[in-house]
């Protein structure tokens, strides 16, 4: 019984420790998306090395499926996107997902359950970085839709 209470504690620590890096790397993200690139992803907390993976989609209004008068939405890739959508949504979804890495284990396998999936949507715009960024992919989109000269 006392085994089993201390294992209980333990995983409880844990899950706590990587709700804390799932919270500190959405804080980074929003910052700045680009500290991850390049870089191991892990973090070293209270003694322990939490393994972290971070995706972000887009959230476009999806008013053509007809909610009855409710707003709907869908989480989508950036470059799944047009130049519309991408104008019109400025929300953003990161979904988070925290592992103990465990001594002797390198990497996590996919099917392996992590402690922490945790997902936040935040707006873009709210940050300068946010809006430059939205501005220079937006004229990216803009480039690509022009119509060359050749086109006639």
């Amino acid at each position: 019984t006392i085994a089993f209470v201390e294992r209980a504690a333990m995983y409880d620590t844990h899950r706590l420790n990587a709700m804390e890096v799932a919270h500190r790397t959405v804080v980074q993200w929003i910052d700045d998306p680009e500290w991850i690139r390049n870089q191991p992803k892990r973090y070293e907390y209270m003694g322990h090395v939490y393994l972290f993976e971070v995706s972000e989609l887009m959230l476009i209004s999806d008013e053509e499926n007809g909610a009855g008068g409710r707003a709907r939405a869908r989480a989508v890739k950036e470059s799944e996107v047009d130049i519309t959508d991408f104008a019109q949504s400025a929300l953003r979804v990161l979904e988070i997902r925290v592992w103990l890495e465990e001594e002797g284990r390198t990497g996590v396998a996919t099917q392996d359950e992590p402690l922490v999936h945790m997902t936040r949507t935040y707006w873009l715009g709210a940050t300068k970085r946010g809006q430059e960024e939205m501005f220079k992919k937006m004229l990216e989109m803009m480039g690509e839709n022009r119509p060359s000269a050749n086109d006639g």
